[in-house]
């Protein structure tokens, strides 16, 4: 969208995302809960908040929107699942370094399966490189905001998860494009919080991972709750965000701005932190431009 209204749009958007995706560790910083159980109680609130609304504005009626919608429920859960225990073998840190390589493969992704898109590159090729250059920038800048090692054993073993959430991006925007704007937001939150419950818990019914007294206690529930609302307004700013840009990749580019605003959060409550806030800043730069290349 080429407007001055859509660029503002997505940019503002894109930044409540990046807000709403810096609390999500503090809260679970302040609230620590399992996991699993934290995840599972998390979309049951979602649900919970979404269906009234969806009845009002109406359900998707395109196959294809529960098809991309299931697809990326199935990823985002074990994309979840695969990080948290990544984060327990290699640590946050190279976690927070490597994962933001996933915006390039949605950028990839969506360039090839767009056509539209792909013709647009073409037709203007310095623009396009900038827009490129811009995305590279952010994604190596967002990468140093931490200083932690990263082995070669943590890169093949992430090496999924960054492909797999790079991918749900993609169809997480195939799934809203497809339908009405407001239906596809809260039918896309209804959905995927359905279908993620289903798997949450047939993980807890089947293997038992979590202890029933921990998965449905008291920590996990309220923990789940505050997630679950935040969650919430996370997805309706990233959901609309979407449905206003050419690729869901510049979304992405703004919420790499995401360990900024939790440095930012330390600073005021003067916790030491060691996060590297000139790389940051330069996130923000490298952001800053795709939004004028994206514009002009």
């Amino acid at each position: 969208m080429t407007g001055l209204f859509g660029i503002l749009s997505w940019v503002w958007l894109s930044a409540g995302s990046a807000v709403t995706a810096a609390i999500m560790p503090i809260l679970h910083e302040k609230i620590r809960a399992e996991r699993l159980s934290m995840l599972f109680w998390l979309r049951i609130v979602m649900l919970l908040i979404a269906l009234p609304v969806l009845f009002f504005v109406g359900w998707p009626t395109q196959p294809i929107f529960y098809v991309a919608t299931f697809v990326t429920a199935f990823i985002w859960a074990y994309a979840d699942l695969s990080s948290f225990r990544a984060t327990e073998e290699f640590g946050a840190g190279a976690i927070t370094r490597l994962i933001p390589l996933n915006v390039l493969v949605t950028f990839v992704m969506w360039t090839v399966i767009d056509p539209n898109i792909l013709d647009t590159y073409l037709a203007t090729p310095w623009k396009s490189l900038g827009i490129l250059a811009a995305t590279c920038g952010a994604v190596y800048f967002a990468m140093g905001m931490q200083k932690s090692p990263v082995s070669r054993h943590a890169i093949r073993a992430l090496g999924p998860v960054i492909l797999m959430s790079g991918m749900g991006v993609v169809f997480a925007k195939i799934a809203l494009d497809s339908t009405d704007i407001h239906s596809g937001v809260f039918g896309y939150m209804v959905v995927q919080a359905f279908f993620m419950i289903l798997i949450f818990g047939a993980l807890e019914a089947v293997w038992h991972p979590v202890p029933r007294a921990v998965f449905a206690g008291r920590v996990a529930i309220q923990t789940g709750f505050l997630m679950g609302l935040n969650s919430v307004v996370h997805l309706i700013f990233k959901s609309y965000g979407y449905q206003l840009v050419d690729n869901p990749a510049y979304i992405s580019v703004l919420i790499l701005t995401t360990p900024l605003w939790v440095l930012l959060y330390y600073r005021i409550v003067k916790k030491q932190n060691v996060g590297n806030v000139k790389a940051g800043l330069w996130v923000v730069v490298c952001a800053a431009a795709l939004v004028w290349f994206v514009a002009s």
